[in-house]
């Protein structure tokens, strides 16, 4: 399909309502984990590419990407059920 384009992301998530202070602590030691290079050495080998968004930054990533496919699938006709 031209101009198609989709990726894989993985991200943490807490429920609504969470204390910044633990987000921030998350966070914080998430991105201290992905700086080991064994981790990075890993997710490399397997494909994957480490970019970590803050936590702002992650949710409206998020969702940008709730429109996007909620977008896509009213235009190819997709229906919720």
């Amino acid at each position: 399909m031209p101009g198609f384009e989709a990726t894989i992301w993985y991200g943490l998530l807490a429920p609504a309502g969470a204390p910044t202070a633990v987000i921030d602590k998350i966070y914080a030691e998430s991105l201290k984990f992905l700086s080991l290079p064994a981790t990075r050495t890993k997710l490399e080998g397997v494909g994957v590419t480490v970019a970590p968004l803050p936590p702002a930054e992650f949710g409206k990533f998020i969702t940008s990407e709730i429109l996007r496919w909620t977008a896509d699938a009213r235009a190819a006709g997709i229906e919720p059920k």
